[in-house]
């Protein structure tokens, strides 16, 4: 699980939202992800980091992954065109709302 795989003790106790990029596709970042409320979001660089590219099963950047007491409960990944311009952050939204209403 997240919270062993990186350490992060309390950080996973809770919904956190992790926007995983790298520094070659940063001009593709989702700016989108800082109107989301209700979960703790993070950034992580993929770069040079093979073992949380593992870990976390990162393919294609950005990838968002929504956790829920560190497991993984949705991801959002971006296309050949490694953007996530197609998102509608509201969608997001309703995952992490979902989660505080269980």
């Amino acid at each position: 699980d997240v919270e062993r795989s990186r350490g992060l003790g309390d950080v996973y106790k809770r919904q956190v939202l992790i926007h995983y990029n790298a520094g070659f596709n940063s001009a593709n970042n989702y700016v989108d992800v800082i109107k989301i409320t209700n979960a703790k979001v993070y950034r992580a660089s993929i770069d040079n980091n093979f073992e949380l590219r593992q870990n976390e099963g990162i393919h294609t950047v950005p990838t968002l992954i929504l956790y829920n007491n560190g497991k993984e409960i949705k991801r959002w990944e971006a296309g050949i065109n490694l953007s996530l311009k197609h998102l509608d952050y509201h969608d997001i939204q309703k995952e992490v709302n979902q989660l505080r209403n269980k």
